[in-house]
Protein backbone atom coordinates (compact mmCIF):
# COMPACT_ATOMS: atom_id res chain seq x y z
CA UNK A 1 0.00 0.00 0.00
CA UNK A 2 2.81 2.53 0.64
CA UNK A 3 4.63 1.43 -2.17
CA UNK A 4 1.44 2.11 -4.36
CA UNK A 5 0.97 5.51 -2.49
CA UNK A 6 4.99 6.32 -2.88
CA UNK A 7 4.79 5.77 -6.77
CA UNK A 8 1.48 7.64 -7.36
CA UNK A 9 2.93 10.70 -5.96
CA UNK A 10 6.06 9.79 -7.95
CA UNK A 11 3.82 10.16 -10.90
CA UNK A 12 1.83 12.97 -10.12
CA UNK A 13 5.05 15.24 -9.52
CA UNK A 14 6.05 14.05 -13.20
CA UNK A 15 2.65 15.19 -14.60
CA UNK A 16 3.01 18.58 -12.83
CA UNK A 17 6.56 18.99 -13.87
CA UNK A 18 5.76 18.38 -17.59
CA UNK A 19 2.51 20.67 -16.93
CA UNK A 20 4.50 23.37 -15.95
CA UNK A 21 7.51 22.33 -19.02
CA UNK A 22 4.46 22.36 -21.46
CA UNK A 23 2.98 25.68 -20.46
CA UNK A 24 6.39 27.31 -20.24
CA UNK A 25 6.42 31.07 -21.87
CA UNK A 26 8.55 31.17 -24.72
CA UNK A 27 10.38 33.67 -25.55
CA UNK A 28 11.90 34.58 -29.26
CA UNK A 29 12.65 38.40 -29.65
CA UNK A 30 13.61 39.99 -32.90
CA UNK A 31 17.49 40.82 -32.54
CA UNK A 32 16.57 44.28 -34.27
CA UNK A 33 14.39 44.83 -31.01
CA UNK A 34 17.50 43.65 -28.81
CA UNK A 35 19.72 46.18 -30.77
CA UNK A 36 17.19 49.04 -30.37
CA UNK A 37 18.03 49.79 -26.93
CA UNK A 38 13.86 49.53 -25.75
CA UNK A 39 12.68 48.37 -22.63
CA UNK A 40 9.41 47.13 -24.29
CA UNK A 41 8.11 46.07 -27.84
CA UNK A 42 6.13 46.41 -28.90
CA UNK A 43 6.66 50.26 -28.65
CA UNK A 44 3.91 52.50 -27.36
CA UNK A 45 1.21 53.78 -29.78
CA UNK A 46 2.12 57.57 -30.25
CA UNK A 47 0.69 58.55 -33.80
CA UNK A 48 0.31 57.26 -37.34
CA UNK A 49 3.87 56.83 -37.90
CA UNK A 50 5.30 56.00 -34.66
CA UNK A 51 5.18 53.30 -32.01
CA UNK A 52 2.78 50.46 -32.60
CA UNK A 53 1.04 49.72 -29.53
CA UNK A 54 -1.55 47.14 -29.48
CA UNK A 55 -3.25 47.10 -33.16
CA UNK A 56 -5.99 44.09 -32.40
CA UNK A 57 -9.02 44.51 -30.67
CA UNK A 58 -10.84 42.27 -28.05
CA UNK A 59 -14.24 40.91 -27.66
CA UNK A 60 -15.92 40.12 -24.80
CA UNK A 61 -16.42 35.90 -24.03
CA UNK A 62 -13.28 35.64 -26.77
CA UNK A 63 -10.01 34.48 -25.59
CA UNK A 64 -6.62 37.08 -26.37
CA UNK A 65 -3.20 37.30 -26.26
CA UNK A 66 -0.96 39.54 -26.74
CA UNK A 67 3.21 39.03 -26.05
CA UNK A 68 5.33 41.98 -25.03
CA UNK A 69 9.21 41.49 -25.12
CA UNK A 70 10.97 42.99 -22.26
CA UNK A 71 14.53 44.11 -22.77
CA UNK A 72 17.18 45.29 -20.07
CA UNK A 73 20.05 47.29 -21.30
CA UNK A 74 23.19 47.94 -20.19
CA UNK A 75 22.29 51.30 -19.46
CA UNK A 76 19.13 53.69 -19.34
CA UNK A 77 19.10 57.21 -20.15
CA UNK A 78 17.11 58.79 -17.11
CA UNK A 79 16.33 62.85 -17.41
CA UNK A 80 19.01 62.64 -19.47
CA UNK A 81 21.50 61.01 -18.16
CA UNK A 82 23.07 57.45 -18.75
CA UNK A 83 22.70 55.24 -15.86
CA UNK A 84 23.55 51.50 -15.17
CA UNK A 85 20.61 49.05 -15.13
CA UNK A 86 21.37 45.98 -12.60
CA UNK A 87 17.71 44.83 -13.03
CA UNK A 88 14.42 45.71 -14.50
CA UNK A 89 10.98 43.64 -13.30
CA UNK A 90 7.18 44.27 -14.18
CA UNK A 91 5.38 44.94 -11.34
CA UNK A 92 1.98 45.34 -12.55
CA UNK A 93 -0.25 46.33 -15.52
CA UNK A 94 -3.39 48.44 -14.56
CA UNK A 95 -6.43 49.08 -16.28
CA UNK A 96 -6.69 45.76 -17.71
CA UNK A 97 -10.66 44.25 -18.42
CA UNK A 98 -11.60 41.91 -16.45
CA UNK A 99 -10.46 38.52 -16.99
CA UNK A 100 -7.54 39.58 -18.81
CA UNK A 101 -3.50 39.09 -16.72
CA UNK A 102 0.01 38.81 -17.55
CA UNK A 103 2.57 35.49 -16.93
CA UNK A 104 6.21 36.09 -17.90
CA UNK A 105 8.52 33.75 -19.08
CA UNK A 106 10.89 34.66 -15.92
CA UNK A 107 10.53 34.24 -12.12
CA UNK A 108 9.07 37.26 -10.51
CA UNK A 109 9.03 38.94 -14.43
CA UNK A 110 13.01 40.04 -13.10
CA UNK A 111 15.56 40.58 -16.08
CA UNK A 112 19.18 41.52 -16.21
CA UNK A 113 20.88 43.46 -18.79
CA UNK A 114 21.26 41.78 -22.13
CA UNK A 115 18.56 39.50 -21.37
CA UNK A 116 15.48 39.54 -22.82
CA UNK A 117 11.62 37.69 -21.40
CA UNK A 118 8.20 37.65 -22.72
CA UNK A 119 5.05 38.98 -21.16
CA UNK A 120 1.89 37.11 -22.08
CA UNK A 121 -0.67 39.24 -21.69
CA UNK A 122 -3.80 37.25 -22.31
CA UNK A 123 -7.56 35.58 -21.07
CA UNK A 124 -11.08 36.02 -21.93
CA UNK A 125 -12.45 39.61 -21.00
CA UNK A 126 -15.75 38.94 -18.50
CA UNK A 127 -18.99 40.28 -19.46
CA UNK A 128 -18.50 42.25 -16.53
CA UNK A 129 -16.98 44.86 -18.89
CA UNK A 130 -18.16 47.53 -20.79
CA UNK A 131 -16.86 47.90 -24.00
CA UNK A 132 -14.47 50.82 -25.16
CA UNK A 133 -10.92 51.50 -25.20
CA UNK A 134 -8.80 50.47 -21.91
CA UNK A 135 -5.62 52.61 -21.71
CA UNK A 136 -2.98 50.16 -19.83
CA UNK A 137 0.09 51.54 -17.65
CA UNK A 138 3.20 49.11 -16.87
CA UNK A 139 4.59 49.54 -13.33
CA UNK A 140 8.28 48.52 -13.52
CA UNK A 141 10.95 48.70 -10.76
CA UNK A 142 14.72 48.77 -12.53
CA UNK A 143 17.89 48.64 -9.50
CA UNK A 144 20.62 50.60 -11.33
CA UNK A 145 24.38 52.33 -9.36
CA UNK A 146 21.98 55.91 -8.86
CA UNK A 147 18.66 54.37 -7.67
CA UNK A 148 19.02 51.14 -5.69
CA UNK A 149 15.40 51.36 -6.35
CA UNK A 150 13.78 53.23 -9.47
CA UNK A 151 10.01 52.72 -9.77
CA UNK A 152 8.71 53.52 -13.46
CA UNK A 153 5.47 54.26 -15.19
CA UNK A 154 5.56 53.09 -19.00
CA UNK A 155 4.84 54.45 -21.12
CA UNK A 156 7.24 56.76 -19.94
CA UNK A 157 8.76 60.17 -21.86
CA UNK A 158 11.35 60.16 -18.99
CA UNK A 159 12.89 57.11 -20.65
CA UNK A 160 12.13 58.66 -24.51
CA UNK A 161 8.88 56.20 -24.58
CA UNK A 162 5.87 58.24 -24.92
CA UNK A 163 2.73 57.00 -26.60
CA UNK A 164 0.02 54.80 -25.04
CA UNK A 165 -1.03 51.23 -24.84
CA UNK A 166 -4.74 50.61 -25.93
CA UNK A 167 -6.63 47.94 -26.00
CA UNK A 168 -10.11 48.27 -27.43
CA UNK A 169 -12.67 46.11 -26.51
CA UNK A 170 -15.83 44.90 -28.38
CA UNK A 171 -18.52 43.60 -27.49
CA UNK A 172 -19.09 39.60 -27.70
CA UNK A 173 -19.34 37.79 -31.31
CA UNK A 174 -17.73 40.96 -32.57
CA UNK A 175 -14.45 39.21 -33.61
CA UNK A 176 -16.55 36.65 -34.91
CA UNK A 177 -18.31 38.40 -37.07
CA UNK A 178 -14.93 39.69 -38.31
CA UNK A 179 -13.20 36.25 -39.40
CA UNK A 180 -16.55 35.15 -40.74
CA UNK A 181 -16.97 38.57 -42.77
CA UNK A 182 -13.40 37.87 -44.13
CA UNK A 183 -14.32 34.34 -45.01
CA UNK A 184 -17.15 35.08 -47.08
CA UNK A 185 -15.65 36.69 -50.15
CA UNK A 186 -14.19 34.62 -52.94
CA UNK A 187 -10.92 33.42 -53.43
CA UNK A 188 -9.23 34.92 -56.08
CA UNK A 189 -6.85 33.37 -58.13
CA UNK A 190 -3.10 35.22 -58.42
CA UNK A 191 -4.37 37.22 -54.94
CA UNK A 192 -1.17 38.73 -53.36
CA UNK A 193 -1.20 41.63 -50.84
CA UNK A 194 1.71 42.78 -49.28
CA UNK A 195 4.03 43.58 -47.24
CA UNK A 196 1.11 42.48 -44.15
CA UNK A 197 1.78 43.87 -41.67
CA UNK A 198 2.25 47.34 -43.09
CA UNK A 199 3.56 50.98 -42.33
CA UNK A 200 2.81 52.77 -45.63
CA UNK A 201 2.56 51.42 -48.86
CA UNK A 202 0.81 48.36 -49.60
CA UNK A 203 0.60 46.32 -52.84
CA UNK A 204 -2.08 44.48 -54.26
CA UNK A 205 -1.69 42.00 -57.13
CA UNK A 206 -4.42 39.25 -58.49
CA UNK A 207 -5.30 37.71 -61.92
CA UNK A 208 -7.94 39.12 -63.70
CA UNK A 209 -10.17 37.56 -66.62
CA UNK A 210 -12.45 40.47 -67.29
CA UNK A 211 -12.52 44.04 -68.67
CA UNK A 212 -14.41 46.46 -66.70
CA UNK A 213 -14.34 48.40 -63.39
CA UNK A 214 -14.18 47.88 -59.60
CA UNK A 215 -13.59 50.03 -56.71
CA UNK A 216 -11.00 49.26 -53.96
CA UNK A 217 -11.36 50.65 -50.33
CA UNK A 218 -10.48 49.98 -46.88
CA UNK A 219 -12.89 49.71 -43.91
CA UNK A 220 -12.30 49.90 -40.42
CA UNK A 221 -13.22 47.39 -37.52
CA UNK A 222 -16.13 49.41 -36.58
CA UNK A 223 -17.43 49.48 -40.36
CA UNK A 224 -16.22 53.35 -41.23
CA UNK A 225 -14.95 53.53 -44.67
CA UNK A 226 -11.78 55.71 -44.78
CA UNK A 227 -10.58 54.76 -48.44
CA UNK A 228 -12.36 54.56 -52.09
CA UNK A 229 -11.02 54.56 -55.12
CA UNK A 230 -12.83 53.03 -58.76
CA UNK A 231 -10.16 51.21 -60.72
CA UNK A 232 -10.19 49.95 -64.52
CA UNK A 233 -9.66 46.30 -64.79
CA UNK A 234 -8.18 44.50 -67.63
CA UNK A 235 -7.74 40.69 -68.27
CA UNK A 236 -3.95 39.74 -66.62
CA UNK A 237 -2.23 40.66 -63.89
CA UNK A 238 -3.66 43.80 -61.76
CA UNK A 239 -1.68 45.35 -59.59
CA UNK A 240 -2.45 48.46 -57.46
CA UNK A 241 -0.92 50.54 -54.28
CA UNK A 242 -2.61 52.02 -51.73
CA UNK A 243 -0.73 54.57 -49.53
CA UNK A 244 -1.90 53.79 -45.67
CA UNK A 245 0.56 55.95 -44.22
CA UNK A 246 -2.13 58.90 -43.07
CA UNK A 247 -3.99 55.98 -41.27
CA UNK A 248 -3.56 55.31 -37.79
CA UNK A 249 -2.10 51.54 -36.86
CA UNK A 250 -4.99 48.92 -36.53
CA UNK A 251 -7.00 46.27 -38.46
CA UNK A 252 -8.91 47.69 -41.69
CA UNK A 253 -10.28 45.50 -44.25
CA UNK A 254 -9.31 45.99 -47.59
CA UNK A 255 -12.11 44.99 -49.94
CA UNK A 256 -12.19 44.97 -54.03
CA UNK A 257 -15.74 44.80 -55.68
CA UNK A 258 -16.48 44.56 -59.42
CA UNK A 259 -19.12 42.55 -61.36
CA UNK A 260 -17.17 39.51 -61.98
CA UNK A 261 -14.58 39.71 -58.74
CA UNK A 262 -15.09 40.20 -54.83
CA UNK A 263 -12.53 39.67 -52.40
CA UNK A 264 -11.94 40.86 -48.88
CA UNK A 265 -8.40 40.30 -46.52
CA UNK A 266 -8.09 41.41 -43.05
CA UNK A 267 -4.59 43.72 -42.99
CA UNK A 268 -2.54 45.36 -39.92
CA UNK A 269 -1.39 48.85 -40.36
CA UNK A 270 1.40 49.38 -38.06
Amino acid sequence: MIRAILCSVFLLTIMQHAIAQQDTLICEPDSAFLASGAIIFPTPFVNDTLGIGIPQPACINDSFEVIFFLNAPPTIAFAGVDIIVNWIRVDSVTNLPAGLDIECSVDNCQIFPDSVACIRLGGTPDPSNMPGDFELLIYMTASTNIFPILPIQYPSETLGAPGSYIITLMEEGACDMITSTVNQYQEVAGLNIFPNPVRNELAVEWQSQFLGSGTIGLTTLTGQRVYDEELKVQPGLMRHELSLSPLVPGIYFLDFRSDNINFRRKILKL
